[in-house]
């Protein structure tokens, strides 16, 4: 038997209950045995899916980040707030800071 193309596809499911297939086809080359080229197009597919994996990774991690920051800036607003409320309190009974606080 003379087999002249080879084919690998994977299916990977996704996070979102989806799924995903990489796969490609090689033509057998003069010499070469088919084992070899479906190891290279095993190897290519799994790199294709490895980046994907990766991209995936970093998208969920930058968003976590956006949400930590945007939780971040909005307790620091509340602080400063409160930090605004407590001066004019002591103002009010005639109390002033005239430094920073180290903090």
């Amino acid at each position: 038997m003379n087999i002249e193309t080879v084919e690998y596809r994977r299916l990977v499911s996704l996070e979102n209950y989806s799924h995903e297939a990489v796969g490609a086809t090689a033509r057998v080359g003069p010499g070469e045995e088919p084992d070899e080229a479906l190891s290279l197009l095993r190897a290519w597919v799994d790199q294709k899916l490895d980046a994907r994996r990766e991209a995936d990774n970093q998208e969920c991690r930058l968003l976590e980040l956006q949400r930590e920051t945007r939780e971040l800036e909005s307790r620091h607003e509340a602080a400063r707030k409160r930090w605004e409320a407590a001066l004019a309190f002591l103002a009010k009974h005639g109390v002033s800071l005239h430094e920073e606080l180290p903090f």
